[in-house]
Parts: C-alpha cells; sequence; structure tokens
C-alpha cells in the first residue's frame, strides 16, 4: 500500500492543473517604452482582479546608515499624491469593496490591490499615482515615523521575530542581508523627508519595476491603458550597485557592492535571556541564491524532507521519538544572492545540547546516505500540493508571478518550477546537503528564558 501513496498523490496533484488549464491563460509580458515590464494573467470566471507592483529595492540596497529607508518609504506611499489627499485613495478603493497594501523585502517592495474586476480601471489608476507622486508631507511623515518606530519596538519584543533578526544578523556578516527589513530605530527617528524622497527618486522608476495583473480581463484592452496610466512616468539610468557599508572589526567600510560571506566562517553560538516561557532556536546554514536555479529546486524539496510536514524526518525524529521540541520547523527563502537555510524549533532550554546534537545527526545521515525513493517522493508531493494551493486566488498569482519574475528577469523560472522539482533526483538532495549543510560551519541562536 505504501508503494502506490506516491503515485495516488502525484494523480491527485495533477486535477487542479487540469480543473483550472480551461479557466486560465499563460501570463504574457510586455514592455513599455518607458522601461516598465507588465506581466498579465488572464483567470476567466472570477470575481476579482489583482494588481501587484514590484520595485527592485528592498533592506539589501541599504546599509547601516540608512537601514530601513526602503520600508518606511512603503508606508508614505500610501499617506496622499499631488493629486489625493492622505487617505482619500484608501477609501476609494475600501468603497468598491476592494482593499490594498504594501510589503517590503530584502531585495524588493511591493504594492499590491484587489479589486472587484469592474474596478479595474480605478485600482490601477490609484496604484500607478501612488507610485509615481507621492507627497510625502512633513505632517504625515512625522504621524508615520511614529507608526515605524513602535513596529520596530513590538518585532524586539516578540521572541519569534526577534530571533529571526537575530539569525540573518549572526549568519551574514558582511552582506545587508543582516540589517533587519524594518529598519533601525536611530535611522527612521532621525531620516528626514529630502532623503525619502531622494531614496524615491532614485528606485521608483519605470525600468526598476515589474506590474502584474491577474484575473478576468483582456489584455489587449488592459495593456493600453496601463500605458496611458504610466505614460508621464520616465524611465532614468538604473541605480549604480549600493555603496554599501558593513562592518570589520576596525569600523565600518564602504564597498563598491554588496560583499559576498567568506566561503570559510567561523561558526556561532548566541545565546540570549528573555522574559519567555520557552526557548527559542535556530540553527542556519548557508544555502544557494537565485542564480544557482539548479540547487535552489534540490534544496526546495530537500526543505519538505527534512522539515516539512509529520512525515518529515525532523518532526518524525527529534519531535515523536526523542521529544526534544515542542515544535520543528524549517525554512528556505530563495534571494537574489545566496541565502541562508535554517531550522526552527521551539523546546526546553534543558534539552538544547541534546537538540542540536540530533539534528545534525539527521542531517549526517542525509549526507551519508541517499535518501528513500518513497521519501523523496513525498516530500515533492508535498511541495508541488502546496505551490498549487498556494496560487489558487489571482492574488497568490500575482505575488508568485512578481516574485520569480523580480528575481530572475523572466517568467521561465515560474513556468518551469513544478516541471522541474519532478526532475530533482536522490543524488541531487545529497549534492546540496553536502555543499551548503556543513556540519562543520553553521550557527546557532537560542533566546532562553530569563532565570
Amino acid at each position: 500500500m505504501k508503494k502506490i501513496i506516491p503515485l495516488l498523490a502525484a494523480f491527485f496533484l495533477t486535477l487542479p492543473i487540469i480543473l483550472t488549464g480551461c479557466l486560465e491563460q499563460k501570463p504574457k509580458e510586455s514592455i513599455l517604452p518607458n522601461g516598465l515590464k507588465v506581466v498579465t494573467k488572464e483567470i476567466k470566471d472570477t470575481d476579482v482582479v489583482a494588481l501587484d507592483i514590484y520595485v527592485r529595492v528592498g533592506s539589501a540596497d541599504e546599509d547601516g546608515k540608512n537601514s530601513g529607508i526602503s520600508h518606511f518609504t512603503e508606508h508614505m506611499l500610501f499617506k496622499g499624491t499631488r493629486g489625493r489627499e492622505p487617505g482619500e485613495a484608501s477609501r476609494l478603493i475600501e468603497s468598491v469593496g476592494g482593499y490594498w497594501n504594501g510589503a517590503t523585502s530584502r531585495d524588493f517592495t511591493r504594492y499590491y490591490a484587489v479589486v472587484p474586476k469592474r474596478y479595474l480601471d480605478l485600482a490601477l489608476d490609484c496604484l500607478a499615482d501612488a507610485i509615481m507622486n507621492p507627497l510625502m508631507l512633513e505632517s504625515e511623515l512625522e504621524r508615520e515615523r511614529m507608526v515605524v518606530v513602535e513596529e520596530i519596538r513590538r518585532s524586539k519584543d516578540n521572541p519569534t521575530s526577534y530571533l529571526w533578526t537575530l539569525t540573518y544578523k549572526t549568519a551574514f556578516r558582511r552582506h545587508p542581508y543582516r540589517l533587519p527589513i524594518l529598519g533601525s530605530r536611530q535611522v527612521v527617528e532621525k531620516v528626514n523627508r529630502q532623503e525619502m524622497l531622494d531614496w524615491h527618486h532614485t528606485h521608483y522608476i519605470p525600468n526598476n519595476m515589474t506590474l502584474v495583473i491577474c484575473g478576468d480581463f483582456k489584455t489587449r484592452r488592459i495593456l493600453p491603458k496601463v500605458k496611458k496610466v504610466f505614460s508621464g512616468f520616465r524611465a532614468r539610468s538604473l541605480p549604480d550597485p549600493p555603496a554599501i557599508a558593513f562592518p570589520t572589526e576596525s569600523g565600518w567600510r564602504a564597498g563598491k557592492k554588496a560583499p559576498y560571506e567568506p566561503s570559510e566562517r567561523k561558526m556561532k553560538f548566541i545565546t540570549e535571556e528573555r522574559d519567555i516561557n520557552q526557548t527559542y532556536m535556530t540553527i542556519s546554514f548557508s544555502a544557494p541564491g537565485i542564480k544557482s536555479q539548479k540547487d535552489v529546486y534540490a534544496m526546495d524539496v530537500l526543505l519538505y524532507l527534512l522539515g516539512m510536514g509529520r512525515g518529515s524526518r525532523l518532526y518524525q525524529v527529534i519531535r515523536e521519538q526523542k521529544q526534544l521540541a515542542s515544535q520543528i520547523d524549517v525554512s528556505f527563502l530563495t534571494q537574489r544572492d545566496p541565502g541562508i537555510f535554517v531550522i526552527h524549533a521551539i523546546g526546553e532550554y534543558e534539552k538544547s545540547s541534546r537538540l542540536v546534537v540530533a539534528i545534525l545527526d539527521e542531517i549526517k545521515k542525509l549526507r551519508e546516505e541517499l535518501v528513500s525513493a518513497e521519501e523523496l517522493a513525498r516530500a515533492k508531493n508535498l511541495l508541488a500540493s502546496e505551490y498549487i494551493f498556494g496560487n489558487e486566488t489571482a492574488l497568490q498569482q500575482a505575488n508568485t508571478l512578481g516574485f520569480y519574475e523580480t528575481l530572475t528577469g523572466g517568467l521561465k523560472f515560474e513556468k518551469t518550477y513544478l516541471d522541474e522539482i519532478t526532475k530533482v533526483e536522490r543524488k541531487d538532495i545529497r549534492r546540496v546537503i553536502n555543499r551548503y549543510l556543513d556540519i562543520q560551519n553553521y550557527n546557532v541562536v537560542i533566546l532562553k528564558p530569563r532565570l
């Protein structure tokens, strides 16, 4: 019976593709004269349309002196434009039953809106206006400054958020991935309006953006409208690679571009006491960036094999058999530059040493022995299933298309993702484990209850 379960799962996983294939068109990519990329995906018989604008700037384009300016800028783009008072666009979108928001990451900033399909023009106009014409009034900036400072404070008080911030700071000694996305409180409290306008002027240019539209519409009809709305948006030279300032033993040092981490790094074990009831831990290893696409596919499968779902190795061994943690999971985020593969656990501090040893033992087993075909199939099926169900809505599909287009510069990665996942073999799992999950080179961060 166990041998046919993967076959049945693979069969059922094809059903969503078959059922939705007749209702969706393949995504199309166009480039406007000003350099703005426009990705459209027509989805028939849906009542909503999603718009998602990706700007290729995030916290990885910052340094210690302006940490948080990308996130603060994201907030300010919702605070009024030359043609609309603060809050006016939000009221318009909400009045038709829609919503809009923004998000900042390390590699990009995105702004999205979801509205009933008959209000596509309204959402397009509001998003374009916010992107091109933010006022950043002093009064609004001061009010939003307090909002962002409070967001930073809450993040530090939240053990999980703080743990991840500390994990990235520990794993990256030079690369700006070490900087928190929310930014530094000291920077946010001092950054002025002109600095934010300059940041916007430098990075918010059409040839540094991608607009994704998913829903029930016709591409041939919407493209002229997009072109008209963004007609006043002029292309400019892309910004030079940022002169990243990174810490050294003698102080801050400026570089021509984001520095890669040295291949040989000293392991770090960081422990901090917090007012918490449980111990929070991460073990982080190096991981590939988007340029190493074959490794990314294998690492995604390894993610599910090692720590996703009740059937994963770490869940079965660490939580169920040895009972060393009440929660354990694994994270790997595909990024522009090489990132980290993180194992996250919650448990008792007294078991921390045994927990680290047990996790490393499981990784060692995978380094020495090929994973079984059945176990590999389970991981691949689970990954494919979550990928499919994670792309059911128009906004989810816009998010996926925008994410991969922004990182790779095209649609091929997204189009072929599931096919490439099926090609991952047992030897690929061993290859990436040996390449990235070095049991002699990792970092441990622990937040333990205060004594």
